[in-house]
């Protein structure tokens, strides 16, 4: 199984502005902000950015989970 867009697309915007991060930590701050905790101005900075694709790569995993694709 390859690489999905919406993962490929946070990992680049990790790279592109220099950060630290991998994906794992940028969908954590994003179940963070969902549930009104802190996040820093960098992590907020790609979630501003990447909440879309956050979005998806969460909905791909809990399909994955259930077993619908």
């Amino acid at each position: 199984m390859g690489e999905h867009e919406s993962h490929r697309k946070i990992r680049e915007f990790i790279n592109k502005r220099g950060y630290s991060y991998n994906v794992m930590d940028v969908l954590r701050g994003y179940q963070k902000r969902l549930d009104g905790y802190y996040n820093s101005y960098t992590m907020n900075d790609c979630l501003d950015h990447l909440e879309r694709e956050c979005e998806e790569v969460i909905r791909l995993g809990n399909n994955l989970l259930i077993g619908k694709e």
